[in-house]
């Protein structure tokens, strides 16, 4: 294997590792932090070079406030699948109740799920007491934090980490199932597709010679700096042109996919010609967190645009994509091929009893959409939902209580069908009816899906049928095929 196919394999690997922590994490399983002590003892051994790294519960169970430790380089490690605030200040806490700051200098709590995307740290300092330094945007670590380090090994001591890797999560390997037998294997799959992109932005800054421009460019932002876009608008508007949704505006740049050199293009009309850029999308991504955002956003009002075409609508409110009625009929299927050629019902218009011409309200099929990126490559987390609208769009006041009600009823099964058609629907590339042409800047992969991966027990497995959703963050949850 040359040195791109190994870091390929290793972010692989790692999303497998936390994928499962997601999982056991979900059902309440507390073992799942000892579990990956063993493992993360040998891997941080090899991305640190702490070589006398021991995990420090197997001489004294439960340790205190932390978890690995090498006195050698005086660094500890606190290994957790709880990412909150709250438990940085407990492990402080006790980190400093024990005294620990004597025996080591750096504290990292490693996160095995995922990390926040940013802590405070107003009350931390008063927490340690002087006593050892603590800093969040470093000393709080996840599996991305692993993939940076790793990526700029050389191909011998990045395949030593993907070997460690293998051992666990290879192909038939689990470290939560060692107990299981070779031949008891199944296919499970993520909630997870890969997708695709141009590999070109276009950026260039608005056009000072609009009026709309000029007033707009000295006000304050009304929104966070990642996500403005009312100069666009605004500037758009002034020249009485209607544009699509795919473009991000920061910095005082437009951002797109479109070729802003078209001049054919409306949105090019609103540009400044000379500071007109391509960039490497991977390159804008890889500059900061900020522009990893920016790039988050893009690619979900790329999404918004081609499923706009497809009578698929973003609520904004709620956060979803909820498949709508075409041409105002009362009822809507779509076809799709998965074991078989199929239809399923997306969007139904129920009337009132006593006033058959009015709506009572509307079912909508709908899924939530996160971007994640591994290493290079990219992938949507599609999670699959209800929603309810009184008028096609706007949320029901009885929404919350029906698709309660609906998910109460369904099993993984269900759900799972439901994931493989949004997944079909969103990687079927045919330009519908209704649709004049395929969107041409976000295409959809295949599903993941680990082969011959150790059998499950499905009663441990599945979640209460009383269980409900408190999280708005998209987990990666396993589906049998």
């Amino acid at each position: 294997m040359n040195l791109q196919e190994i870091q390929s394999r290793i972010s692989y690997l790692m999303s497998i590792f936390v994928t499962q922590v997601k999982g056991e994490t979900a059902m309440g399983k507390t073992d799942i932090n000892r579990l990956s002590e063993n493992v993360l003892v040998r891997l941080f051994k090899e991305v640190y070079g702490y070589k006398a790294l021991k995990n420090l519960n197997l001489d004294e169970d439960n340790y205190p406030a932390i978890d690995l430790g090498d006195e050698a380089e005086r660094v500890c490690f606190q290994i957790t699948s709880t990412s909150d605030i709250d438990k940085v200040k407990n492990t402080l806490q006790k980190f400093v109740e024990h005294k620990l700051y004597n025996k080591y200098d750096k504290l990292i709590i490693y996160i095995i799920s995922e990390k926040q995307k940013s802590y405070t740290s107003k009350s931390l300092k008063d927490i340690c007491q002087g006593k050892f330094e603590f800093d969040v945007k470093n000393d709080i670590q996840d599996y991305s934090d692993i993939l940076k380090i790793v990526a700029s090994f050389p191909v011998g001591k990045a395949d030593k980490i993907r070997k460690i890797l293998e051992d666990n999560f290879g192909e038939g390997k689990s470290f939560l199932y060692h107990e299981a037998k070779e031949d008891q294997n199944e296919r499970l799959h993520l909630n997870l597709i890969k997708i695709s992109f141009p590999k070109t932005l276009y950026i260039a800054s608005l056009s000072t010679k609009l009026k709309a421009i000029r007033s707009n460019l000295n006000q304050p932002s009304r929104t966070k700096k990642f996500s403005k876009r009312e100069p666009v608008q605004d500037a758009l508007a002034s020249l009485g042109i209607r544009f699509g949704v795919d473009w991000e505006y920061f910095e005082n740049r437009l951002i797109t996919f479109h070729d802003l050199r078209n001049s054919d293009l409306a949105l090019s009309k609103i540009v400044d010609k000379e500071t007109i850029i391509e960039i490497d999308a991977k390159s804008f991504c890889d500059k900061s967190s900020d522009n990893e955002k920016v790039f988050k956003s893009l690619l979900r009002k790329c999404l918004q645009q081609k499923l706009f075409q497809r009578k698929v609508k973003w609520q904004h409110e709620e956060k979803l994509f909820i498949f709508c009625d075409i041409d105002g009929e009362s009822e809507r299927k779509e076809s799709w091929k998965g074991e078989r050629v199929s239809s399923r019902e997306v969007y139904t218009r129920i009337v009132k009893k006593d006033k058959p011409h009015e709506t009572f309200y509307c079912r909508h099929l709908a899924f939530k959409a996160q971007y994640k990126k591994f290493g290079d490559n990219w992938y949507i987390l599609v999670k699959p939902e209800w929603f309810f609208s009184y008028d096609g769009y706007k949320k029901s006041f009885y929404s919350e209580e029906k698709v309660d009600w609906l998910k109460k009823k369904e099993n993984n099964s269900q759900v799972f069908n439901h994931f493989r058609f949004i997944a079909y629907f969103l990687s079927n590339n045919e330009p519908l009816q209704i649709s004049r042409r395929t969107y041409p800047f976000l295409s959809f992969g295949n599903i993941e899906n680990f082969n011959s991966t150790l059998i499950l027990d499905d009663q441990e497995w599945n979640p209460p049928k009383d269980s409900e959703e408190d999280s708005e963050d998209i987990d990666l949850p396993l589906f049998k095929s």
